[in-house]
């Protein structure tokens, strides 16, 4: 307090201050952490720990061809297996990284090796073409992943325990099941790859790239 006072005297006798007249801007970069819905993940349960919340995301199959037993089965799910206080969320996209759908259907040719191999290569050429350029000259037919992401979530101070939490979790992916629809829990390593498609293209290319290649060597091995 004797030091501000200090201050303000010499202030008021020479007209100036040396503490300035406003405060540093930050200049540090923001991280990609301080975007990130989640503190903490916990893989042996599949929860992340969100800033006022805790819950779970997990990917689905696009739901082709469903009927009145169907809408059935995941409306009696939903109306009774949901822990509340407690938010259900999906979130549909067409994803342009198709190469883990080409790669499994590549390797096995490309184990075969000759003419399978060389036949195999040319179509993924193909069809790697087609996610930014038409397959036909008459309408826009791009190739995209249809991928689904189903995420659940209840504040921090709610009573839902983590074990109800899970039970949700295994539930969803049980009804999901039940109906023909693949589904598996969505970790962290792959929720920053959904991250680095919606914010950088670039990356998310050079990261798959960099699977394929692995696989690929796993594979030969």
């Amino acid at each position: 307090m004797a030091r501000h006072f200090f201050d303000d005297l010499l202030s008021g006798v020479f007209g100036d201050s040396k503490r300035p007249d406003a405060q540093q801007p930050n200049l540090a970069v923001p991280m990609l952490a301080h975007w990130l819905p989640y503190r903490s993940y916990d893989p042996k349960t599949g929860i992340f720990y969100n800033s006022a919340s805790r819950g779970f995301v997990i990917e689905a199959a696009p739901l082709v061809g469903a009927d009145e037993r169907t809408g059935e089965i995941l409306a009696q799910f939903l109306s009774e297996g949901i822990a509340t206080p407690g938010c259900l969320q999906f979130h549909q996209w067409m994803s342009p990284r198709i190469g883990e759908r080409l790669s499994k259907w590549y390797l096995p040719r490309y184990s075969a090796r000759g003419v399978y191999e060389r036949m195999a290569k040319h179509r993924v050429d193909f069809l790697t073409d087609g996610v930014w350029d038409s397959l036909s000259a008459d309408a826009p037919f791009c190739l995209r992943n249809h991928r689904v992401a189903i995420s659940y979530s209840t504040p921090e101070s709610s009573s839902v325990s983590l074990e109800e939490i899970v039970s949700v979790m295994e539930g969803l992916i049980s009804s999901l099941q039940s109906v023909n629809v693949a589904a598996r829990k969505m970790g962290r390593a792959a929720y920053r790859r959904v991250l680095a498609q919606h914010t950088y293209a670039r990356r998310a290319e050079q990261l798959e790239a960099l699977l394929d290649g692995q696989r690929a060597l796993r594979a030969a091995a």
